[in-house]
């Protein structure tokens, strides 16, 4: 007699010794035939999968148990964690070893993550996408780019909020400035982005050399005037003693023409009295350097050398 997920192991006869024949057999006395049937249960291993729910695709290597279990037996086991991935089975699972189909099956399906580009400060530019949802594995982000408002310019992609810890640069178009974040060991996390955005200007540097030592007094001034539509409305006179130098802060960036007003210095001529630049957010230098032609502040119908001793 064959029994599921048994083995037949042999029979007594009359409470005899045991022994192997099959057919099962014995002497028929008067007090008639008992025959005695042994088996055992036969032993199984079960095996662990990790499938993608909805397509089945294998997620990690099937795991087959290492023992072996008698038929009947409960068996149980849990689920891993998948990164990209959320279990939408049960967990721990037992199955009951049978002679065929002793897995334990665990289905996933895969995350969506959602990533934000965010402008900062608000007000002072703006961003082409401010966020995206994305499978944490198949899919690839969009990303976004920044847009300065008026007079202010992009500074960089960050991390965090205070604008400390940038992105990798690689991240980054060079020259349009689009963000495009990347996987961290092949799976995107939910992230935002920081678009820092700081005001569009520059400090400008105005040095002045030739002033004589006898005139470490004399004042020289320049007038500073806006040349763009960033900059026009800047007009503005600064002065300097001597050989001196003065920093303005803060001006727009763009282009400028610098002059030195001769009418206030006249003995001294400068060497150029009107330059040109275009202030780029590293900042400018621009160096003015005089001769004195004239040495005296009075011309010669109103001044006399005095060629007496000082006793005459």
């Amino acid at each position: 007699l064959k029994l599921t997920g048994f083995t037949y192991v042999g029979f007594t006869a009359n409470n005899g010794d045991r022994q192997l024949g099959d057919p099962a057999s014995g002497t028929l006395t008067e007090e008639g035939l008992r025959l005695d049937l042994y088996y055992d249960r036969m032993l199984y291993s079960y095996t662990v999968k990790y499938l993608e729910y909805g397509t089945n695709n294998e997620l990690y290597a099937p795991e087959t148990s290492e023992a072996i279990y008698r038929f009947g037996k409960t068996v149980s086991a849990d689920a891993l964690e998948i990164p990209g991935y959320t279990l939408v089975s049960a967990t721990p699972q037992t199955r009951v070893i049978r002679t065929t189909g002793n897995e334990i099956i665990f289905y996933y399906s895969e995350k969506s993550v959602t990533i934000s580009y965010v402008p900062v400060p608000t007000g002072a530019g703006q961003v082409s996408r401010g966020s995206e949802t994305v499978k944490a594995i198949t899919d690839t982000a969009a990303g976004s780019t920044p847009m300065p408002e008026n007079g202010y310019r992009f500074e960089g992609w960050y991390k965090d909020a205070a604008c400390t810890q940038p992105v990798d640069a690689a991240w980054v178009d060079a020259a349009t400035k689009h963000l495009v974040p990347q996987k961290n060991n092949g799976i995107y996390e939910s992230a935002t982005y920081y678009a820092k955005f700081v005001p569009n200007v520059a400090d400008l540097t105005i040095q002045k050399t030739g002033a004589s030592d006898v005139d470490e007094n004399q004042s020289f001034l320049f007038r500073i005037q806006g040349t763009d539509e960033n900059t026009q409305g800047i007009d503005q006179i600064v002065s300097i003693h001597g050989n001196g130098k003065t920093t303005i802060t803060a001006l727009p960036v763009g282009s400028y023409k610098v002059t030195e007003l001769t009418n206030w210095s006249w003995r001294y001529t400068p060497a150029q009295a009107e330059q040109t630049l275009t202030l780029t957010p590293e900042g400018a230098q621009l160096t003015f350097n005089n001769s004195r032609p004239k040495r005296f502040w009075l011309d010669g119908d109103n001044y006399k050398v005095n060629r007496f001793g000082a006793n005459q």
